[in-house]
């Protein structure tokens, strides 16, 4: 197909990219406002439309210690109010988002909440704006190594066929900020309100459980098995405020803030951040690191040009053991390897990762005996 075009982008710029077309599309009034102006589940029926979005709530701008980043709801203006985002409707009045059937996209003003405080609000869409215009589109070029007229044409051509058209995210942002550049690119969607749509992206119909306990293997209970305890080194779906820095610092009277390192409590996983914290020793070194199928220095972009070096000085990390199929350029520097077993080696379960509206989920048998 002659409309075809292949656009290289930067590894792990993809965000760049996006915010550099949505600053276009800003710029430019691209977006469907009709759209983005319904509120929620009542008014998105009333007007016929598959989704809706938060594009209209409003979001505490302030820096408070206690309230920044948080949605405004009604127990915000009054004790006796229900945990229910609120909008301003196109009279001006803060109300009920659920019983609004159209609200302002771009907010920004005070409001004094029931214990006396005055806050700043914005919309959801107002602060995407705000987010996007912090660079220029020279700047998001430079980033991601696409033209500035490239980005305006990609921009121009993807809100050119009303809710007819999609961009999507998979492979290609698998990388250690791969959320974020994949968050990017749905608002890309949501600025044309092609959600649930013909046309446009939908949510995968999900899979079937494929594993359960049999007579002979049961992985979640057995006998002697040792739980995990403890702080996760990485920081993740823990409190900067329950670890031994913070209680240190407040029992040596200083401020416990700023920490030294980012803190992430309602974050799971973080293998980004599991092994530098253990190459710098933050919150705690590690004798002994086991990886399962992981290769950080390709999956987190610039991590290998400053973390390698100290991944080859035991001094810092004593033990490293790779379980893995294959020979990459993580597993490559571990003082022992051992070998896994390929998908065409072993039994499992498999599902769509998307695309595909049905539930579903098949089984997976090995094609050769295994090479270990």
């Amino acid at each position: 197909d002659p409309r075809g075009r292949w656009q290289p982008v930067m590894p792990g710029s993809d965000s760049a990219l996006a915010m550099g077309m949505i600053r276009w599309i800003m710029d430019n009034q691209r977006y469907n406002a009709d759209y983005l102006a319904i509120p929620g589940v009542q008014a998105m029926q009333q007007a016929g439309e598959q989704s809706w979005t938060n594009a209209t709530h409003l979001v505490i701008a302030d820096e408070l210690p206690t309230l920044a980043g948080q949605h405004l709801t009604l127990r915000h203006l009054t004790p006796d109010g229900e945990e229910t985002p609120v909008v301003l409707n196109t009279d001006g009045e803060l109300v009920d988002a659920s019983t609004c059937r159209q609200a302002r996209l771009f907010v920004t003003q005070y409001v004094t909440l029931a214990d006396g405080q005055r806050v700043t609000v914005k919309s959801g869409l107002q602060r995407l704006k705000e987010a996007a215009e912090k660079l220029s589109l020279a700047q998001y070029s430079e980033q991601c190594g696409v033209p500035e007229a490239q980005i305006i044409a990609l921009a121009e051509t993807f809100t050119a066929h009303g809710r007819k058209a999609a961009v999507i995210s998979h492979g290609g942002m698998m990388a250690g900020n791969g959320f974020y550049n994949a968050w990017s690119v749905m608002m890309l969607n949501a600025l044309i309100g092609n959600l649930s749509l013909s046309g446009g992206v939908f949510v995968g119909g999900g899979k079937f459980n494929g594993v359960s306990d049999g007579p002979r293997y049961n992985m979640n209970s057995f006998a002697g098995k040792v739980k995990p305890s403890g702080l996760s080194i990485a920081r993740s779906k823990t409190a900067y405020e329950a670890s031994e820095e913070y209680r240190d610092k407040i029992a040596g009277g200083q401020s416990p803030y700023p920490a030294k390192a980012p803190w992430y409590p309602f974050v799971a996983g973080q293998l980004t951040e599991l092994l530098t914290s253990a190459l710098e020793g933050y919150p705690y070194p590690l004798k002994a690191w086991i990886s399962n199928m992981s290769n950080p220095f390709y999956g987190v972009p610039g991590l290998r040009a400053v973390a390698e070096e100290k991944l080859k000085d035991p001094r810092r990390l004593p033990l490293f053991i790779a379980i893995d199929a294959f020979m990459n350029e993580t597993t490559a520097l571990a003082d022992y390897i051992v070998p896994d077993t390929h998908n065409f080696e072993s039994w499992g379960f498999t599902a769509p990762w998307g695309g595909v509206a049905s539930k579903a989920t098949t089984a997976r048998w090995p094609v050769v005996a295994p090479a270990t």
